[in-house]
């Protein structure tokens, strides 16, 4: 265990010498280290993983794992508090105008989960901005990631034109059989109508699956309301998001397989944000995040809406955003 924890703070350590050596240097600005932990989750299992979890510490859904009652987390082990640590850097313009005057800007970012790899990142990933292409009406764009336990190496290439109106992707995988994974494009129409201003239309196909799908949306001309239909094989939706004000997005939602409706409510606070998700055949959930000088908090309240327990039983996860 002590070496585990050594591990631990040598990693962090690490990557504080990095960061203050971006920091002299003018034309790369890093983010971090930022360090969340997880204080309580009622989903976590004897080894200190969660089953809902999320890679980054952000704000995510939480899926239910039937086998964990709620129960609160004992932090007797530093896998209890799974700590998740970020790091990120990025040029503010032309890292080499000389040498590559074509790149624009380039930005790297690191993971690293302690309950997975306690010696090294989990993944890496990275994004190079290139320009000067048709006179700059073209924008290219590389994102390349690796995935350190297993290998994963992933690359998207994506193209757009200058106003973002057309846009074509092509992501490549040497995991899941194909190198091609997928492709999409996304094509945006404006149109001189106030009920009616734009109309996107994002066709995408999945070469690991096997099958097609494409998103329909439209925005109309005060840009408070949008109708997006999604057309996947699995479980198509009609979906409908409105900002009743700066500070509210209601945006219900219809499956058109099950017909099973769901809600959503965004509610934008001075320092963070509420979202509600409400679930009419299973639960509330209800994410807050609380932004602060140093990181965040991020609570997750969970109310189940069927089963035993009473109607005030919940499941609450707090985590911990700590930003060096």
């Amino acid at each position: 265990m002590f070496a585990s924890r050594a591990q631990f703070c040598h990693f962090l350590c690490v990557l504080g010498f990095v960061n203050n050596t971006a920091q002299a240097v003018p034309k790369f600005t890093s983010t971090g280290p930022v360090l969340s932990l997880t204080l309580r989750d009622p989903f976590a299992s004897p080894s200190g993983t969660s089953s809902s979890s999320s890679s980054t510490g952000s704000a995510s859904g939480l899926n239910v794992s039937p086998g964990y009652s709620d129960t609160t987390l004992l932090v007797t082990s530093l896998s209890n508090l799974n700590p998740c640590c970020n790091w990120s850097i990025h040029s503010n313009g032309p890292p080499f105008p000389v040498k590559v005057p074509f790149i624009q800007s380039i930005s790297a970012s690191l993971v690293y989960q302690y309950n997975q790899l306690k010696a090294f990142p989990n993944s890496i990933s990275g994004k190079i901005n290139l320009g000067g292409f048709l006179q700059d009406r073209l924008k290219i764009q590389l994102f390349p990631s690796v995935k350190v336990k297993s290998g994963q190496v992933d690359l998207a290439i994506s193209a757009s034109t200058e106003n973002d109106d057309h846009m074509g992707c092509v992501q490549m995988s040497n995991k899941g059989g194909v190198i091609l994974k997928q492709i999409r494009t996304s094509h945006k129409f404006h149109w001189p109508f106030a009920a009616m201003n734009s109309v996107t239309v994002a066709p995408s196909f999945d070469f690991q699956k096997g099958i097609p799908s494409c998103i329909l949306s439209g925005v109309t001309g005060s840009g408070r309301t949008a109708a997006i239909v999604d057309l996947n094989m699995d479980d198509p939706t009609l979906s409908v998001s409105h900002a009743v004000d700066d500070c509210n997005i209601l945006s219900p939602e219809l499956s058109l397989y099950s017909a099973k409706i769901m809600y959503y409510w965004d509610f934008k606070l001075n320092s963070g944000s509420i979202q509600t998700k409400i679930d009419p055949t299973s639960s509330i959930h209800i994410t807050w995040t609380d932004k602060t000088d140093n990181g965040e908090w991020v609570t997750d309240f969970r109310l189940p809406l069927v089963g035993v327990g009473g109607p005030l039983a919940a499941d609450i996860k707090v985590r911990r955003q700590i930003i060096f």
